[in-house]
């Protein structure tokens, strides 16, 4: 997933569909943004829910969740956004991926497009 067009193809089978077939219990729980249903992250999890909330509604029930099944085989995806600010790395990360990048600003702000396809849709390149 690149762009805001961009979706998971029907027709991939994903982690959650992969470890469901083998007897897992799959769950996901997540705040939004690219991890709502349109873009078709949850495919294939049996139960996969967006918060709706700010400053982590998902923890919450995800924790209730792990000691409910904490017995079984599972898949837990807990994503949320509250961990993607201040999108400027310090260092020694700031220099440690993308070195053919434009290094980040301390006020940098995300971009909608920080990557740059190259041939098909489906295949970008970095920087």
């Amino acid at each position: 997933m690149v762009y805001d067009e961009d979706r998971v193809p029907e027709d991939v089978v994903t982690l959650a569909e992969a470890l469901s077939a083998q007897g897992f219990t799959t769950a996901g729980f997540h705040d939004g943004g690219y991890m709502r249903d349109a873009f078709r992250i949850g495919q294939g999890f049996a139960l996969y829910e967006d918060s709706k909330a700010r400053a982590g509604g998902e923890r919450p029930r995800a924790i209730a969740w792990l000691r409910e099944h904490a017995a079984e085989d599972f898949l837990l995806l807990v994503h949320t956004y509250d961990t993607h600010t201040p999108y400027a790395p310090k260092p020694p990360f700031d220099t440690m991926f993308m070195e053919a990048c434009r290094r980040p600003r301390r006020d940098s702000r995300p971009t909608p497009r920080p990557w740059r396809r190259s041939g098909s849709p489906s295949t970008p390149t970095r920087c």
